[in-house]
């Protein structure tokens, strides 16, 4: 690949809504495949999909509305 089929992590946060420094802890951690680091920068795939967010779990929030309504 060839570094016009790349973002980078200043890029794909502002694409995301999210910081450039939780872009490179996911590319760090392998959240985001296909990532590539030069010097200081990381480069992400163009197609590259924003990584879930862990903190958050949808499922238990769906979960409990629905035992509320009883």
């Amino acid at each position: 690949r060839n570094l016009m089929e790349f973002m980078t992590a200043q890029e794909a946060g502002q694409k995301w809504k999210l910081s450039s420094r939780m872009i490179a802890y996911y590319c760090a951690s392998g959240r985001i495949p296909g990532v590539e680091k030069k010097g200081n920068v990381w480069f992400l795939p163009l197609d590259a999909e924003k990584p879930k967010d862990k903190r958050y779990r949808k499922d238990i929030i769906n979960d409990q509305s629905d035992t509320d309504r009883g």
